[in-house]
């Protein structure tokens, strides 16, 4: 047992360096791999005269990079560049514009059709632009003013926008697909061409070269780190690159830091488990050690009856525990390192290198120290007891023997606690992970204290026992009392279980937290962002891929980028299907969550859906302030405002306006002065009057054909005034509904205001549900960004704690009312698919049957995986790891010493045999002893670190950056710390009850004659 005390010791001091070097591995990949390309890149762009562009910034970068980094780190370091020349070409004919651009291998990266330009003057054009609006086919010429003739050779498809070859330009390239934010899709995509034929242009052509370079992340060592950081904080803000009109971009250095903010994480907790595993390991030792010296007690004192010296004695009664320590040093370090690596195919990223650093020698080499401290300690008690103290078998009774020993234990302990526990007013990082050493201390001193009350626990119960419970009880309490073992072995017991009872404990939250955390930023079990086919509603894709409305649910997202709204988070949703699918606050009952998001859809009008190719309003005006008032259209697409005409100042008119892009939805009508601005007005005339619409027909076919039904042209409830900056409680208007159409009175409107009669198929205020740090106390209604980027007034349902995929900054919305509000614009908004649990596989394929691109996956179980990958939650694990280790070893080695203690005792059991006691109530009093030492130590450690828990976990970090949102729980379930207690309790037990069986098999009578021989 001391051979797997120590090999178990030094493993656990090996496992700790091993594991710690192999995470700074995986934090480095993970951080470096996740990080958008700017945070493991860099882009360097200049404009000016083409030729020769690109050779200048190619030569400027490098020196750049070489004077920052080094010649050696900038060749090992990087990627090959991808480069590129851009120039704008501009089609006469067409009246367009387009990038004309080469690129590194470009045709390597798209999917064409045709063949990729080899000569001067041949191009590749995009899909998105073929057709009747260009009119471009494979051979087709395109001229332009300043540029050779152009002939496409190729079509290509647009590509993959995240890819890292194309992220960076792809807004620049592919406008119809991925327009800038702030402005729709328009112009053309790029043109792709040869070197050559950028080379041909004539010599004063503008445009732009391009460099973009990334990190060649898997040849980066740790040592590599701090100088790049330095190296690319400077690349970014270099004065020689500014002066020579480039601009660096990179975010490289922030990912480095963060990189070394997570190494932080793990150096501190993995030093400290492990030097905790070291001390406990020592105390194991010494244990062990002097158990084994104490059974060859007899022996020892034989040698000494002998005349044999001192050293002769060292070598007979030591020499084996320290053959023992010198074996375990080789054995150690191989299962340890064993042990580190199959954490960390558990815990760290695929193929993470684990090796065996110089820091996991000298920490076996300080197991092995400690060990034989151990044994000179024992060595030296060993040679100073007395021949007749060593032959006696019983030892004093464990209440009479020194207090120096518990009084150093227990001074330290008391004052480590102390000074971490003062140190709260430090408040930093650092000072959390030093959170670790209060189990480990408080579980030492409470053991002290605990070992100290149990002789005396005892020795109180003697009088009980004498009247009461039989004789098996009787000699079980009082061989705990007078064995110093059994003292021992409490120590040791409740400092192990108090540091597994607190790691499990802390595991146990950090999971739960991890879990809580990932589900908030993902929204759901799996999230798909996704690119939707011409002509193809998401909703309606959703809606036939799941018939149930409970696997799958069609989200608009839009994160607003300006203004006070900027960073606000707008998800636009179906209410039912995204009550059930997505993650919600655990305090809402789903019933509660139904009621929420139903309020989110309130009534409003249908609606008017203009189909065909033109629109006719029939208007009855019964009075005009001015004659000629201008009649117009506000509809969702194409071309918008529609100029319908001019009003009379009395009288029935039929206006009509061409329909271009439609169907499309009709927002508004409106009225503006003659001569005026089309959409603010422009004189200084003020407009009164009242009109009644009394009918609106659109025309397919060549056939007019209502647009809304006479009911709903009629209803007021179909319409409300949206002049702007008229307070709706002045009663300046009137809208009323009749079998004859909708009367709207304008009364004494400013010429700097178009009177807007609106189409009410949207709630206004839009009702909402926010995430809580977004709205103001009793004031719910705040302005929020609807999915063109533009501001809508909101009015709050609730203010929840957090919101699914925003926990600090999001706002749920209606998605149909969203859409109508953002007149259908959705190129700067993100549609997504929201997932129920294990819907991915069945949904998935239907997606993509249906023409649905999926551009990302996002899933809580890889967002709580990424989670568990940072620096904490790796110490966390380890702490677990090793605290487990302990626990298991000091059981072990509690149940050997106490085994020992008793077998000592044959003598005494076979004397007691002999006299009449049967063999039953000996098996019974060996039963109760291990049962009552080994399960007060556990009890009382696992109390402790359970204590430690319920106050310390809240300062011990869990995340690199503490989320704000959503607010985590720092208190373990009751079910598995007890299900944990319950099995240790049970193999405890049958420990006990095996052990006390085979010892008092092989007590028997002989064993009086053994001695009196």
């Amino acid at each position: 047992m001391t051979l797997v005390v120590a090999v178990v010791a030094v493993a656990a001091a090996v496992a700790g360096p091993v594991y710690y070097q192999a995470a700074l591995h995986s934090i480095l990949a993970g951080d470096m791999s996740g990080a958008p390309f700017l945070g493991r890149g860099f882009e360097a762009t200049t404009t000016g005269t083409m030729y020769g562009m690109l050779q200048s910034l190619q030569t400027a970068v490098t020196g750049e990079l070489v004077r920052d980094l080094g010649i050696s780190h900038e060749q090992r370091l990087f990627e090959p560049p991808v480069e590129s020349i851009e120039g704008s070409y501009t089609d006469p004919t067409l009246e367009q514009t387009f990038l004309l651009v080469w690129r590194t291998d470009f045709c390597a990266h798209l999917v064409i059709t045709g063949h990729c330009p080899t000569r001067p003057g041949q191009v590749i054009v995009s899909k998105s632009d073929t057709g009747p609006g260009t009119g471009w086919h494979i051979g087709s010429h395109i001229r332009g003013s300043g540029w050779p003739t152009l002939t496409i050779t190729g079509f290509y498809q647009p590509p993959n926008a995240t890819a890292d070859y194309w992220v960076l330009r792809t807004s620049s390239y592919f406008p119809i697909e991925q327009p800038s934010a702030g402005r729709s899709a328009a112009g053309l995509d790029a043109a792709f061409t040869d070197l050559a034929t950028i080379s041909a242009m004539s010599a004063g052509q503008q445009g732009t070269s391009v460099i973009d370079e990334q990190l060649a992340i898997s040849r980066i060592h740790a040592g590599d780190v701090q100088p790049l950081a330095a190296g690319m904080s400077a690349f970014a803000n270099s004065v020689a690159l500014t002066t020579q009109n480039i601009v660096p971009q990179t975010t490289a250095q922030a990912t480095l830091a963060a990189v070394q903010s997570g190494w932080r994480a793990v150096a501190v907790p993995v030093t400290l488990t492990t030097l905790t595993l070291l001390l406990l390991s020592w105390l194991l030792l010494f244990l062990i050690v002097t158990e084994a010296v104490e059974a060859r007690g007899a022996e020892i004192a034989l040698a000494k009856l002998r005349g044999h010296g001192r050293t002769g004695i060292l070598l007979f009664g030591l020499s084996e525990p320290a053959v023992i320590l010198l074996a375990a040093l080789p054995v150690g370090l191989l299962v340890g390192w064993v042990a580190a690596d199959e954490l960390a195919r558990a815990l760290l990223l695929p193929n993470t290198p684990v090796g065996l650093p110089w820091t996991a020698w000298a920490a076996a080499a300080g197991a092995v120290a400690g060990g034989f401290a151990a044994v000179i300690l024992a060595a030296q008690r060993a040679l100073r007891r007395g021949v007749v103290q060593q032959f006696r078998r019983p030892s004093r009774l464990a209440g009479s023997r020194g207090w120096v020993v518990d009084s150093i234990l227990l001074t330290g302990s008391a004052a480590g606690l102390a000074v971490v526990l003062s140190s709260r007013q430090i408040g930093s990082a650092s000072h959390g992970v030093l959170e670790l050493l209060v189990p480990g201390l408080l579980g030492l001193a409470v053991a002290v204290v605990a070992a100290r009350l149990l002789p005396l626990i005892c020795r109180a119960l003697y009088g009980v026992t004498s009247r009461h419970g039989g004789l098996s009880g009787y000699l079980a309490l009082r061989h705990i009392a007078r064995r110093e073992g059994g003292v021992r072995t409490t120590i040791v017991l409740a400092t192990a279980f108090s540091l597994a009872a607190f790691a499990f404990a802390a595991w146990l939250v950090g999971q739960r937290n991890y879990q809580l955390v990932a589900s908030a930023r993902v929204g759901a079990p799996e999230v798909l962002t996704v690119d939707v086919p011409p002509g193809r509603t998401l909703s309606s894709i959703v809606a036939k891929a799941d018939p149930s409305g409970r696997l799958a649910t069609a989200v608009d997202t839009y994160i607003g980028v300006s203004g006070g709204t900027a960073g606000e988070y707008t998800i636009a949703v179906d209410p039912a299907r995204f009550a059930r699918i997505a993650s919600w606050p655990r305090q809402l009952p789903q019933r509660e969550v139904d009621a929420l998001t139903s309020g989110l859809s309130p009534a409003a009008a249908a609606p008017i859906v203009l189909t065909g190719d033109a629109v006719r309003v029939t208007v009855d005006v019964s009075s005009m302030s001015v004659a000629g008032e201008q009649l117009y259209a506000n509809v969702t697409t194409g071309a918008s405002p529609l100029t319908l005409g001019a009003l009379p100042r009395r009288g029935t008119v039929t206006l009509t306006g061409s329909l271009t892009g439609c169907p499309c939805v009709l927002q508004s009508l409106a009225l503006t002065l003659p001569g005026g601005q089309l959409v603010y007005g422009g004189s200084a005339a003020r407009v009164s009057g009242k009109l009644t619409i009394g009918a609106l027909d659109v025309r397919q076919h060549g056939r007019w054909l209502p647009a809304a039904s006479p009911g709903s042209l009629g209803s007021a409830a179909t319409w409300r005034d949206e002049t702007a900056d008229q307070p709706a409680q002045s009663g300046a208007f009137g809208i009323k509904g009749s079998p004859n159409g909708v009367t709207w009175t304008v009364a004494d409107i400013p010429s700097a205001h178009d009177p807007t009669l609106g189409v009410a198929d949207v709630p206004s205020p839009l009702p909402a549900i926010v995430a809580r740090p977004l709205i103001s106390s009793g004031r719910p209604l705040f302005t929020g960004n609807g999915l063109d980027g533009s501001s809508v007034l909101m009015r709050a349902l609730a203010a929840l704690p957090w919101v699914p995929a925003a926990p600090a900054n999001g706002v749920i919305v209606d998605r149909r009312y969203a859409e109508l509000e953002a007149g259908g614009n959705l190129t700067v908004a993100s549609q997504q698919v929201w997932l129920a649990d294990g819907a991915l596989l069945l949904i998935r394929p239907k997606l993509l049957a249906s023409g649905v691109r999926i551009l990302s996956d996002s899933s809580l179980g890889s967002v709580s995986a990424q989670l568990q990958r940072e620096g904490p939650a790796l110490a966390s694990a380890l702490f677990l790891s090793d605290a487990a280790a302990a626990a298991l070893l000091a059981a072990g080695a509690a149940i050997l010493g106490l085994y020992a203690s008793a077998r000592r005792r044959r003598y005494e059991y076979a004397a007691m045999e002999a006299s009449g006691v049967r063999r039953r109530t000996l098996r019974s009093a060996l039963l109760i002893e291990l049962a009552v030492v080994l399960g007060f130590g556990v009890l009382v450690g696992a109390a402790t670190g359970l204590i430690a828990a319920r106050f310390v976990l809240r300062s011990v970090p869990e995340f690199t950056s503490t989320p704000t949102e959503p607010t985590l729980s720092y208190v373990a379930a009751a079910g598995p710390v007890t299900s944990l207690l319950g099995v240790a309790a049970a193999l405890l037990a049958i420990a006990a009850v095996l052990s006390s069986l085979a010892l008092i098999r092989g007590v028997r009578a002989d064993l009086l004659r053994e001695g009196q021989a």
